[in-house]
C-alpha cells in the first residue's frame, strides 16, 4: 500500500512540472494564435485602409487633372466659365474633403496645395481667356486681310481687309498711349459708371469668389476709366473700327483693355508659371501617395 502511495506521489510530483510545461506550451500556442489573428486583422485593416485611401487619392488627383485641363482650355478661349466648370470645381472640393477624411495629414496638405494651384489657374483663365480669344480672333482676321490684299493688290483690296488693318492700327495707336494712360487719374464718376457696367461680371461668378471678382472689376474699371480720360479720341476710333469689323461688344472691350494695358503677355507668363507650380505640386502628391501605398496610383506621372 505504501508502495502504491509512494508511486502515486512520485507520479504526482512528476505530473506537476509536466502539467506546468503543458500549460506553458498551451499558453504559448494560444498567444501565438492570438498574435496571428491580430496580425491578420491588422493586415486586413491596413488593406482596407489603403484601399479607401487609394480610392480617395485617385479620385482627387483625377478631379484636379480634369479641372486643370479645363483651365487650359479656358485660358485659350476655347471654354467659357459656365455651370460645367462650376460642377468640376465643386467635385474637386468634394474629393479634397474625402482626402482629408482618409488622411494622413501630410497627404491632405499636399492635396490642399494642389487644389489651390488649380484654383489660381481657373481664376486667371476666367479673366484672361476672353482677352486671349479676342486677340486670337483679331490675329486671324489680320492674317486673312493680308492674304486678301496680297491676292488683289493694295489698290483693289477688299474694304473688309483694309478695315481690319485700320482697326489693328487703331489698337497699336492706343497701345502707344500706355504711359499717358498709366499717369492719368480718372474722375470718380467715370470709374463708378464703368463699375456699374461690370456688375453682371461680379454677380455672375461663384459667390465664394465674389470679393476676388470685385477686386478684378475694380482694376478693370480703373484702367478703363483712365484710358477713356487719357485718349478719348483714339478709344472712340478703335471702338468704331472694331465694330465695323464684326467684333462683338465683349471682344471690343477685351481688345481695348489689352491694347491699353499690355496685359496678355503678362497673363500668359503667369499662367505658365502656375502650370509649372501645379505640375510640381501634383508630382509631390503622387510621390507621397506612393510612399504610403504598395503601388503607385494609376495616373500619368
Amino acid at each position: 500500500m505504501q508502495v502504491e502511495i509512494v508511486s502515486a506521489l512520485i507520479g504526482a510530483a512528476v505530473a506537476i512540472p509536466a502539467a506546468g510545461v503543458a500549460y506553458a506550451v498551451g499558453r504559448h500556442q494560444a498567444a501565438a494564435t492570438v498574435s496571428a489573428a491580430r496580425t491578420q486583422a491588422e493586415a486586413s485593416h491596413k488593406q482596407w485602409r489603403d484601399n479607401a485611401r487609394r480610392s480617395a487619392w485617385l479620385a482627387f488627383i483625377r478631379a484636379a487633372d480634369e479641372l486643370s485641363m479645363s483651365a487650359s482650355k479656358m485660358f485659350r478661349g476655347d471654354l467659357a466659365y459656365a455651370p460645367p466648370i462650376q460642377e468640376e470645381i465643386a467635385r474637386l472640393f468634394e474629393r479634397l474633403a474625402d482626402v482629408e477624411f482618409e488622411g494622413p495629414g501630410e497627404i491632405y496638405a499636399l492635396a490642399r496645395e494642389t487644389q489651390k494651384n488649380v484654383a489660381r489657374r481657373i481664376a486667371l483663365a476666367t479673366v484672361a481667356g476672353p482677352m486671349v480669344a479676342a486677340q486670337r480672333n483679331l490675329t486671324l482676321k489680320v492674317a486673312q486681310a493680308r492674304r486678301d490684299i496680297a491676292l488683289t493688290g493694295s489698290i483693289n483690296a477688299p474694304r473688309e481687309a483694309t478695315r481690319i488693318l485700320e482697326a489693328r492700327d487703331d489698337l497699336i495707336a492706343l497701345a502707344g498711349e500706355r504711359v499717358t494712360i498709366a499717369g492719368t487719374s480718372p474722375p470718380e464718376y467715370l470709374v463708378d459708371s464703368t463699375l456699374a457696367a461690370l456688375g453682371p461680371f461680379m454677380q455672375g461668378g461663384d459667390p465664394a469668389h465674389r470679393s476676388a471678382l470685385a477686386s478684378v472689376a475694380q482694376g478693370f474699371a480703373q484702367l478703363a476709366a483712365s484710358t477713356f480720360a487719357a485718349a478719348p479720341a483714339i478709344v472712340a476710333q478703335a471702338h468704331r473700327s472694331l465694330g465695323e469689323c464684326g467684333f462683338d461688344g465683349n471682344e471690343i472691350g477685351c481688345l481695348l483693355f489689352s491694347a491699353a494695358s499690355g496685359a496678355v503677355p503678362a497673363f500668359e507668363e503667369e499662367f505658365e508659371r502656375l502650370r509649372e507650380s501645379f505640375n510640381g505640386g501634383r508630382a509631390e502628391f503622387l510621390r507621397e501617395a506612393e510612399r504610403h501605398l504598395d503601388e503607385p496610383l494609376p495616373v500619368p506621372h
